[in-house]
């Protein structure tokens, strides 16, 4: 196929052409990505779409760069909240281990020579258990792994890996949905616009 020669050559534009051009985008992005996810090569959506195969290539781009920021968002939200949730554990596995510390008063009943039960209060010294502070030391080595520090710096095992994941867009107000024109001018750079 051959590219459609009455589109103005990259480069060569006035900011209202590019303005026009990225308002184009917008309006064909939905069909663009319904058709690549179906399976239709670049050439082919192209095609249908009767545009040079560049612009298909950098919609295709965009709409990748989008679903990759978002999953990468994701992923950092996810280890967000797993971090303030050990850390919740963390704090309660202290606050336990300092409670298991403190004295205790216990009341023992003893049957004396009368018959009569008697009561009598001993104070019993408490060391800790070390099993709260065993539960705060694994905290700590949880954290280590998701943040990659120490031993775990090169480690591959037990890293939150974020995957791409393609979603059929179909109309314009889902494209508007899932970004923004600063999304749009980050993604594409200084040359594409």
């Amino acid at each position: 196929m051959t590219e459609p020669s009455n589109l103005p050559k990259p480069g060569t534009l006035s900011r209202a052409e590019k303005k026009q051009r990225h308002f184009e985008r917008l309006q064909r992005l939905p069909r663009v990505v319904k058709s690549y996810l179906q399976g239709l090569s670049i050439l082919e959506i192209a095609e249908k779409e009767g545009v040079r195969r560049s612009l298909i290539d950098k919609d295709m781009r965009y709409a990748r760069g989008i679903w990759r920021k978002r999953v990468e968002e994701s992923a950092e939200e996810y280890l967000d909240r797993e971090l303030e949730k050990l850390n919740l554990i963390e704090t309660e596995a202290w606050a336990a281990w300092e409670r298991s510390k403190l004295s205790t008063l216990e009341t023992m009943r003893e049957k004396g020579e009368d018959g009569k039960v008697k009561r009598r209060r001993v104070v019993r010294q408490n060391y800790g258990d070390p099993r709260f502070l065993d539960q705060a030391r694994k905290i700590v080595d949880d954290r280590c792994k998701m943040l990659k520090i120490g031993q775990y710096s090169t480690e591959e095992s037990n890293v939150i890996h974020a995957r791409t994941v393609e979603v059929v867009v179909e109309t314009v107000e889902q494209v508007n949905r899932i970004m923004n024109y600063e999304q749009y001018e980050e993604l594409l750079g200084p040359s594409d616009n």
